[in-house]
């Protein structure tokens, strides 16, 4: 089901020709990351590690996203950088991407961040 969904999201975040700018792409690829994200930890009782970062979330090393897609269509942003993932203590990962100017302002200013885990 997990990997339906997310493929549906990768799908109308990576369409062409269709109204989605790089925001709104990255928006959704954000969403797509969280739900992963939240898969991975269901089936590993952890978030990936730093070093592992969300090369983590590829099917053959943890069988959340397909290796290709929808992990590749939502890898970067919609301006085609990483997306920062870090941990933080216990609770959930940070994630989101530095936004239209580049430079990461640690979740600030015009980064994009991805929504609350639930």
């Amino acid at each position: 089901m997990l990997a339906a969904f997310a493929g549906l999201l990768a799908w109308l975040a990576i369409r062409s020709g269709g109204t989605a700018d790089a925001k709104g792409k990255t928006i959704a690829r954000l969403e797509v990351l969280r739900i992963a994200l939240d898969e991975f930890h269901k089936k590993n009782r952890h978030y990936p590690a730093d070093s592992q970062g969300l090369d983590a979330l590829r099917s053959e090393t943890s069988g959340v996203l397909e290796a290709d897609p929808p992990y590749s269509a939502v890898a970067l942003d919609g301006w085609d950088r990483p997306f920062v993932y870090r941990m933080a203590g216990e609770g959930p990962p940070i994630l989101y991407s530095t936004g239209p100017n580049g430079i990461d302002e640690q979740g600030a200013g015009d980064d994009l961040k991805a929504a609350a885990s639930k």
